[in-house]
């Protein structure tokens, strides 16, 4: 395998599950549907970071 003068950069991480339900909406990931739901009425009403 070769690569460019630049080289290749990579992170890889893990972890343990922790057995929690992931609701996934495009950029956003929560837990429920209904906290998806509210981030992305939040993130409509430019509120969603607080």
């Amino acid at each position: 395998m070769t690569t460019n003068e630049k080289g290749v950069r990579f992170l890889l991480l893990s972890g343990k599950p922790i057995g929690e339900p992931i609701v996934w909406g495009g950029p956003i990931v929560m837990n429920t549907k209904e906290e998806l739901d509210l981030a992305f009425k939040e993130l409509k009403e430019d509120k969603f970071i607080k």
